[in-house]
């Protein structure tokens, strides 16, 4: 109430309600839209008449100048469509239009003679011909100049907006009267024209009669603005009813998109109409400000029924795409509108899902949605951000308004949307369609990255290579091995013949499609990383990095955009302090579960823990083993030997495991006592035709009561000759499992070691029941140092119960509920968790690897692709060794090569053994030296690792250098 008489509310609308025609549709928001612009001619007078010499007059002016025009521009759209559409509420074969000849049937009161002096019908533009008429002779040629376009731009958008009506507006003597103040041609005025009887239809003395005396020099600007949005909003909102009832009396969807459409450009208008305001000079107005302490624009009634208005535009959109999915009548309005608002989210998602997927079956229904979203975006972007913009400008986000309620309250308004189904459907069809599309995904910025004048500059000043151009044959083996088009799993042979001694090129015998070539080379490319960051990389390598690193761990593995995006998500974390911790554990760690489950297809009900690395995690699983053996009594280490009929603890494993693990069982047994309590047996990995086959044998040893395995351990592929040991995975798994439960050893903790196999051999854990698969993240998913990961089955879940703990195994002890943790309480376990110690510091490699695997899912990459990628390297590889081989007479030092087992689990890492460790520091060192390569070495055995990061280019200098290493050791 206090706001409304404020800014003299009242009479103004009570002149909206005070018809003259037979149907007052129209009249009203012809009324209240030229009153909003009668009231900001009053706003430019009092601008270009502002006595204060401490104010800017040219920026008010041109602000209140393109709030004329917008005005103008409204009112044309409204006047036009509205009229268009009155022959769909009154009569069928009524065409009302204002370009249509006067008199016809319910046309607006016109003047009651053809007088030219009928267009001088606005006391406001009366203001503002005295203020300038006063004003400019004095302006400087720079102001005046300015004025000039002023007037141009009011006159200019009036002509545009109303000049092909048959009837004049009733202000163009006046507007053609400013054009000659200001030395500017004046309008063309025809003599006898006839003119709309301005004064009756717009009622503009009203507006002027708010301009009533005042004490402070923003109180009129301020409340005028105000007062110009109620003419808006009220226009805002007939225009929402008129859609309403487009649907509800005629069913006219295209109508009523068109007035919800017009609803959301007032909006927008309204959003820059207030912002007008932050041009008032503080000071005032914060003088102001405190007088009229109670009052807001908070109190506008109209500004309150906007949201729900908007709102209640959505029910008969939903009661009408499920009345036609199933298709019912429309005399069953009433009982799909109650069914409607019986569904729940998600029903109401797939109704809108089928039209955003079809929209050309209900085009209609597809221009209403589209309006939804614009008056959407126009309530929350166009005029409650505007606000809390406004405010923030004019007094500060700290502050608080003259309702005394804060600035930053305001945000709520903009945050929360009003149709959250519609904002969830775009979401879903956009990832649906990055998946269906993802071969095409940054087709056109690839090719401009090619092609592009800048990137070939910069391609020269760094001294880049030239972008391959994808292949766009397929493969010789007959089909895309990373599953488009044909889904032949053939693989291409691993032992290609040379050809003859002049062909330099290795050719591989197949290649991958160009389709999946285009995504991978793009995943790997720097050109959409930020600058700063490749700067970085200068600056602290010394300028650009031309080595290519083949190694069976490559940092380089890591696609840069993810590492970018881990980046940043690590940056924003910092800054939300002790609540990072929630996101962490609520949200980093739960998606890293399901990547690792949905990589590995593990079973759903077995569990996976993190860890900073395999060694953790494997002792932790021993010390669980290593409880019966710690007795009341302790000998002279820190096991003490066997007393009481306890068990020996028994480990099987092999002769070539990762260094920590080997190096933790090595102390075992030099515990006093250890051989005793502790008994390793130890399998040899050679001959491997017959590996399998013997640890099988050796793990079914054990039964009859007498004895039994405690620990099972062996790795998918070793670390050394990077060989993979258990070639039918899923058979070894079924072998040792079976025998071990037909001795009732289930309880063993069967371990199988995958850090060279997670992410690059393709592996299904679907079927292990009671094995333990653990694993670091940095080899070939790139993700860093310090995050490993455990598959638990979930026959096993309950007995993780480690010796070594911490208090991140229960996280329920920090529970407000919970009594927390002293000297003697019960140690509790939450699954999940039962594996770890300290506050973890694994959460940056976790937050690489989610953006990892979400590029590979944004990709359609899988472990199968990957795979598939390497092999055919190899076989260029292979290839290429074949061409040298006939050219250079032999191979040199490259000559001893580990036999390649099948493609299908190999590992990617190609070996090559020396005549001893010497040679192999040697090599590597050449390679480096002659090619810039940078491959690895362990004692005599020399590794070259392949990753999805290389291309075929790469393997062609890795070539070159081999090459030069058999000249340069032949000498």
């Amino acid at each position: 109430m206090l706001y409304e008489e404020y800014i003299h509310l009242h009479p103004v609308m009570a002149s909206w309600y005070s018809s003259e025609t037979v149907n007052p549709n129209l009249e009203p928001l012809f009324c209240a839209g030229f009153q909003g612009i009668e009231l900001a001619f009053i706003i430019l007078s009092e601008f270009i008449s502002d006595p204060r010499v401490y104010v800017v007059k040219r920026p008010r002016v041109d602000l209140i100048t393109l709030d004329i025009q917008h005005q103008m521009e409204l009112m044309a759209e409204i006047c036009d469509g509205e009229l268009e559409d009155d022959r769909d509420l009154y009569s069928r074969n009524q065409v009302s239009s204002l370009t249509q000849d006067f008199p016809f049937e319910g046309h607006p009161p016109t003047t009651a003679d053809q007088n030219i002096s009928k267009a001088q019908q606005s006391p406001a533009l009366n203001l503002v011909i005295t203020a300038l008429t006063n004003t400019y002779p004095d302006l400087s040629t720079f102001e005046k100049q300015s004025m000039k376009k002023t007037v141009r731009n009011i006159t200019g958008t009036f002509q545009t907006s109303f000049g092909e009506w048959t009837v004049g507006v009733g202000m163009e003597e006046q507007l053609s009267a400013l054009r000659v103040i200001v030395g500017l041609k004046p309008l063309s005025v025809e003599f006898g024209r006839r003119y709309l009887d301005y004064a009756l239809l717009v009622k503009p003395g009203v507006m002027c009669d708010t301009k009533k005396d005042y004490v402070h020099n923003e109180d009129f600007f301020f409340r005028s603005v105000h007062l110009g949005t109620e003419c808006w909003a009220f226009i805002a909102i007939r225009r929402l009813e008129s859609a309403e009832e487009q649907i509800s009396k005629y069913g006219h969807w295209h109508n009523a998109a068109a007035h919800i459409t017009s609803a959301s450009h007032i909006l927008n208008y309204l959003g820059d109409h207030v912002m007008m305001l932050t041009s008032m000079v503080l000071r005032d107005y914060l003088q102001l400000k405190v007088e009229i302490e109670g009052t807001s624009g908070e109190g506008s009634s109209s500004v309150r029924r906007l949201k729900p208005k908007i709102k209640t535009l959505y029910n008969p959109f939903i009661s009408t795409l499920l009345r036609l999915k199933e298709g019912g009548d429309k005399e069953q309005e009433e009982k799909y509108n109650l069914d409607a608002s019986k569904l729940t989210d998600v029903q109401e998602q797939e109704l809108i899902m089928g039209l955003y997927n079809n929209p050309n079956k209900m085009p209609e229904l597809y221009a209403y949605a589209k309006a939804l979203e614009a008056i959407e975006s126009g309530l929350l972007g166009g005029f409650y951000y505007k606000h809390f913009c406004l405010a923030s400008n004019v007094i500060g986000t700290q502050a608080k308004g003259t309702m005394n309620k804060s600035v930053g309250a305001l945000k709520k308004g903009y945050e929360v949307g009003v149709f959250q189904n519609l904002d969830v459907v775009r979401s879903e069809l956009g990832k649906q369609m990055d998946h269906e599309l993802v071969r095409y995904k940054g087709r056109i910025m690839d090719e401009i990255e090619a092609n592009g004048e800048s990137f070939k500059l910069l391609r020269e000043q760094n001294g880049l290579p030239e972008p391959q151009q994808c292949p766009t044959r397929t493969p010789a083996s007959g089909g895309c091995p990373f599953g488009f088009g044909n889904s032949s799993e053939s693989s291409p042979p691993t032992t290609p013949q040379p050809p003859l001694p002049h062909h330099r090129t290795a050719t591989p015998a197949g290649k991958p499609c160009s389709h999946f070539e285009g995504i991978r080379r793009k995943l790997y490319s720097n050109s959409r990383v930020p600058t700063f960051f490749s700067d970085a990389c200068k600056e602290m390598n010394g300028g650009v990095i031309n080595t290519i690193s083949f190694l069976d761990h490559a940092w380089g593995k890591t696609p840069p955009q993810a590492l970018v995006a881990a980046a940043k998500r690590q940056y924003a974390l910092y800054d939300k302090g002790n609540t990072a911790w929630d996101v962490i554990f609520g949200d980093i760690i739960p998606e890293s579960i399901g990547h690792v489950k949905r990589v590995l297809n593990v079973r759903g009900d077995s569990s996976v823990e993190f860890g900073h690395n395999s060694h953790e995690l494997v002792s932790r699983l021993l010390s669980i083993k290593m409880e019966r053996l710690i007795g009341k009594n302790v000998g002279s280490g820190l096991i003490g030997k066997i007393s009481g009929g306890v068990k020996p603890m028994r480990i099987l494993t092999t002769d070539t495991e990762f260094y920590s693990f080997t190096r933790q069982m090595n102390r075992l047994s030099e515990i006093p006592g250890g051989g005793d309590s502790i008994i390793i047996e130890v399998v040899p990995i050679e001959p491997l035709n017959t590996f399998e086959e013997r640890f099988v044998e050796k793990a079914n040893v054990a039964g009859a009561g007498e004895w039994e395995w405690d620990m099972v351990y062996v790795s998918q592929c070793v670390y050394s000759t990077q060989e993979t040991i258990a070639l039918d995975l899923g058979k070894f798994n079924k072998d040792i499992t079976s025998g071990l439960k037909a001795r009732n050893n289930e309880e063993c903790f069967v371990v199988i070691d995958g850090y060279h196999g997670f992410g690059a051999i393709p592996t299904d854990l679907s079927e292990f029941e009671n094995v333990f698969y653990v694993s670091g993240m940095l080899k070939h998913v790139g993700s860093g140092a310090n995050a490993c990961f455990l598959v638990i089955p979930r026959m096993k879940v309950d007995l993780i119960k480690p010796i070594f703990t911490g208090w991140l195994a229960d996280l329920s002890v920090l529970g407000a509920e919970s009594k927390g943790l002293s000297m003697g309480s019960k140690v509790g376990w939450m699954e999940g968790f039962s594996l770890m110690g300290g506050t973890p510091s694994f959460a940056p490699c976790l937050m690489v690897f989610v953006e990892v695997m979400r590029k590979w899912q944004e990709n359609n990459i899988t472990v199968k692709g990957v795979h598939a990628h390497v092999i055919s390297l190899h076989d260029q590889f292979m290839f290429g060794l074949g061409v040298i081989k006939v050219e250079l007479g032999g191979l040199g030092v490259w000559g001893n090569q580990v036999p390649l087992i099948e493609a299908s689990v190999r590992s990617h890492t190609l070996t090559f053994l020396m005549d001893q460790p010497e040679t192999s520091k040697d090599v590597v060192e050449k390679m480096m030296k002659f090619a810039d390569i940078e491959i690895d070495s362990r004692k005599i055995y020399v590794r070259i690792g392949f990753g999805f990061n290389h291309h075929e280019e790469d393997v062609e200098r890795l070539l070159a250098g081999v090459r030069e290493v058999i000249i340069a050791t032949k000498n």
